[in-house]
């Protein structure tokens, strides 16, 4: 857990890290906590998807789901081909955490999380769903 918030705080840097996700529309609807801990997590993540280094595209349950792959994390040291540092993916089990600096391999989960990315809906219309299904599904009864 203070892992994940430290993790947190490097968005919160001066000059922070660019962060790209794509979020499988599942996580939105699969419930963890009471609905007002969904509720306001939902809220979070469309207020988090506002900061300008940070873009967030939902991967629709209704849509044609081009891979499948486990989650994982690319890590760039810079633009693709002038980076010194080679790209590197992280992958989180329950227990362990696995990563892979292999280029091969490293290129493979590019074209996969680009395939994913392509799929996905546009950065407004993420942002939308994620804001009405935490009114629809998640806003806590009075």
């Amino acid at each position: 857990m203070k892992l994940r918030l430290r993790r947190q705080q490097v968005l919160e840097r001066e000059q922070p890290p660019n962060l790209l996700v794509v979020l499988d529309e599942s996580v939105l609807r699969r419930q963890y906590g009471d609905e007002s801990v969904m509720y306001e997590q939902l809220l979070s993540l469309a207020s988090q998807a506002d900061r300008p280094n940070i873009t967030l595209r939902i991967l629709p349950l209704r849509a044609l789901h081009p891979v499948s792959a486990e989650s994982f994390v690319i890590f760039s040291f810079g633009p693709q081909g002038n980076a010194i540092l080679h790209d590197v993916v992280a992958t989180e089990g329950l227990k362990t955490s696995f990563y892979v600096e292999n280029q091969q391999d490293t290129y493979l989960h590019r074209i996969v999380f680009d395939t994913l990315l392509e799929a996905a809906l546009d950065v407004s219309t993420s942002r939308d769903l994620i804001i009405h299904t935490a009114q629809d599904q998640w806003r806590p009864s009075l």
